[in-house]
């Protein structure tokens, strides 16, 4: 039984299935809560997380469990590791990001970036910090790191699908020009280095650390800015 959980063909048949129950399982939750009485859309939206992330993440119970024991006891690698490759992406990211918006998008951004504005104007604070400091890293790192780590031998290979999912994850929400797709490149660089972290210091939870303390600052930047 071990054999087959540890499998290439499982891990990759369980990756597809994990990645794509993004797309209808938050969704179908909120249906439920809706049919059950909760009309809040905010609380929904929480309930609908917190149940996802649950399933999600007891699929990979045991290793979560094990990577979390690293984490604490090899903390302070953790931290200096993870800062170092945030550090790359972040600058990366920006400098990426800076080039497509006026160089080539004419001073548009990113849908994403859109839809990151949009809600911090519409949602309360305490709704935004939720979903995007907590909920967002834990599922996100799960989809695109847990899911992905074990199948390819080479980890340059593991850490190129996860940047690239991640990335387009982030964009797939506007696809009516092919321009978009080049976001996948500062997206896909902040992935791939989550990837690397992960992998370096033997913990997802090194990457669920920098990815929410990512979104955290993200969002202060924006607040100031709106």
């Amino acid at each position: 039984m071990k054999k087959i959980l540890e499998s290439k063909v499982f891990r990759i048949i369980l990756c597809i299935i994990v990645i794509t129950s993004m797309f209808y399982l938050p969704a179908c939750f909120n249906t439920i809560l809706k049919y059950i009485g909760i009309n809040n859309d905010n609380l929904s939206s929480i309930i609908s997380l917190a149940v996802y992330l649950f399933v999600i993440a007891f699929v990979y119970f045991q290793e979560l469990k094990n990577e979390f024991k690293i984490f604490k006891k090899d903390f302070k690698n953790c931290v200096d590791t993870g800062l170092k490759y945030w550090l790359l992406g972040f600058f990366i990211m920006i400098v990426s990001n800076l080039i497509i918006n006026y160089l080539i998008m004419g001073g548009n951004i990113a849908a994403n970036e859109e839809m990151n504005r949009q809600a911090i104007l519409e949602n309360p604070l305490l709704y935004t910090i939720m979903t995007i400091g907590v909920f967002a890293p834990f599922i996100e790192e799960i989809l695109f790191r847990k899911s992905t780590d074990k199948i390819f031998k080479k980890e340059i290979y593991y850490y190129v699908l996860s940047g690239v999912l991640f990335g387009f994850a982030h964009v797939m929400a506007d696809l009516s020009s092919v321009l978009n797709l080049l976001y996948i490149i500062p997206y896909g660089a902040l992935g791939y280095v989550f990837a690397l972290m992960d992998k370096k210091t033997n913990t997802i939870f090194t990457s669920i650390m920098f990815h929410s303390l990512h979104n955290l600052l993200t969002l202060i930047m924006l607040l100031l800015v709106l």
